[in-house]
């Protein structure tokens, strides 16, 4: 059975050209970035994310009804599907950070400060390191793949990944706790952390 809807959209799409299709995007994009300005945190992720829409809207303009009001409701369900993938994109690099972290065995601060953590300490590596990283725990490649992207030899990859994640564990490693009650000296000769050496015992003098 027809459906009427689709019957219009694909007889405006028809009388639709590029100049209609561009004067339909400069004319809604103020309200594309309002969209995502509703949505999301960040008002660099909403023009990136506005910018994308408008992007994907300008390849497929084809499709376009030639109906303002129309096309105004065609470019939001465009919106709707990007932002779609933009949740998915952090739900699954938010999963692979977790899964750094389980492997690195470390207990980082709570929260979504531990997926900022992490990424700081990786962006803090040597560029070759850092990239391994990546491509291993957040684009999910085996070492192997990560190696033949790399052009790098397979044991030159699990050297470096190896340097890579001891590096890693000193950069979220968390402060010890403090001592015990009773295992240091109380009073201002308590020793704070970390433990600073004590002075030299001054050398005896030479008899002369």
């Amino acid at each position: 059975m027809a459906n009427p809807v689709l019957d219009r959209c694909d007889r405006d799409s028809r009388t639709v050209t590029d100049d209609d299709a561009r004067s339909a995007l400069t004319a809604n994009a103020p309200r594309i970035l309002a969209y995502f300005l509703h949505r999301v945190a960040s008002r660099e992720d909403a023009a990136d994310l506005a910018s994308e829409t408008l992007l994907q809207a300008w390849r497929s303009r084809r499709r376009m009804p030639g109906d303002g009001d129309e096309a105004r409701l065609w470019l939001f369900g465009v919106a709707r599907n990007v932002q779609r993938h933009h949740w998915r994109s952090i739900r699954r690099r938010d999963e692979l950070t977790r899964r750094l972290i389980d492997t690195l065995d470390q207990s980082p601060t709570a929260g979504a400060d531990a997926g900022l953590e992490v990424r700081r300490a990786v962006d803090s590596l040597p560029a070759a390191q850092a990239e391994l990283i990546r491509l291993v725990h957040w684009d999910d490649l085996t070492l192997e793949d990560a190696a033949r992207l790399l052009r790098i030899p397979a044991s030159t990859a699990r050297s470096r990944y190896a340097r890579a994640k001891g590096l890693l564990r000193e950069a979220l490693q968390e402060p010890p706790p403090a001592p015990q009650s009773g295992a240091q000296p109380s009073g201002p000769e308590q020793v704070a952390w970390p433990p600073v050496p004590a002075a030299a015992s001054p050398r005896p003098a030479r008899s002369r």
